[in-house]
């Protein structure tokens, strides 16, 4: 998986999509598309920025490289986004100006499932780490994580040690994909971190409340560019990332955007929801089919 290691690639693609606020994001990578739709409500400092930690000795690591979690990466995202669902902050930590394949930290530790005793290691990859402070609140939720999913691995450390948080994550994202016919691809994605829907389901069935077609997403005129789905009554979007799979367009032409408005709005509403979509709308049982629509090559 090209990038796996390498979070300078996944960081400057953050910082470019943190400036834009929602879009329609292509597909990098997966580990770049589930770092942003984690970190799709954040506070605190950018990449570039990062100020440096000091965390203490029973704090949380959740490790992001092959050495590892080479077989728990895309769990690792779930795990993530179900201590955010449970209220439980998250930092991502990135070291300000590494190169290459250099580390983010380094920390030594016991592994949370087996015990076994982690020497130091050099976390890299952007590891995500629980502050010693929230890690009670976090253990009985990693604990019945692991219990499903014995790939995903933790570590407690045992000495103290300083990382440079790039994100501090408070809240989980809300999540949508367009019903295009493509939505297949995002759905693989969201159901191989075992991240759910709104309602709870990991299966992102079409009819999910946060599936939304092109009509949907339209909305009903064509003078507004805030009455479809992807915003409320008062044109704030919300949700915090939409997943657009290869969609293609016969015809182009010029589109208003109000990127500024969006990202203003997701800065200062994280705890956006489906629930606050217009009352006035409801779900289509039947849907019109894009599956036919031509698709990019």
């Amino acid at each position: 998986m090209p990038g796996l290691d390498d979070p300078i690639l996944n960081s400057n693609v953050a910082k470019t999509w943190y400036r834009r606020g929602p879009s329609f994001m292509p597909m990098r990578n997966t580990k770049t598309l589930l770092s942003l739709t984690l970190g799709a409500v954040v506070v605190g400092l950018a990449p570039s920025s990062a100020a440096a930690d000091d965390f203490a000795a029973g704090s949380l690591i959740v490790p992001m490289d092959t050495t590892y979690q080479d077989l728990g990466m895309f769990e690792a995202y779930g795990l993530v986004y179900d201590l955010l669902r449970q209220g439980v902050p998250v930092r991502w930590v990135i070291k300000v100006g590494k190169g290459y394949n250099e580390i983010d930290f380094m920390a030594m530790g016991t592994d949370v499932r087996t015990g076994v005793a982690i020497a130091a290691h050099g976390y890299r990859g952007g590891p995500w780490v629980i502050d010693a402070a929230d890690a009670a609140a976090a253990m009985p939720i990693i604990e019945a994580w692991q219990a499903k999913n014995v790939n995903t691995a933790v570590h407690e450390a045992t000495a103290p040690f300083t990382g440079d948080v790039a994100r501090l994550l408070v809240v989980a994202p809300t999540i949508a994909m367009m019903a295009d016919g493509n939505q297949k691809i995002a759905r693989k994605y969201m159901m191989a971190a075992k991240i759910p829907d709104s309602v709870g389901n990991p299966m992102w069935p079409d009819s999910s409340p946060d599936m939304l077609d092109p009509l949907e997403l339209a909305g009903p005129t064509i003078d507004s560019h805030s009455d479809g789905d992807l915003f409320d009554e008062d044109g704030d979007p919300v949700y915090c990332q939409f997943m657009s799979m290869h969609w293609a367009s016969t015809t182009r032409r010029p589109t208003p955007r109000s990127s500024r408005r969006c990202a203003s709005s997701c800065s200062t509403r994280p705890t956006c929801s489906p629930s606050v979509r217009r009352s006035t709308r409801s779900r289509t049982s039947s849907r019109t089919d894009f599956s036919s629509r031509p698709r990019a090559s």
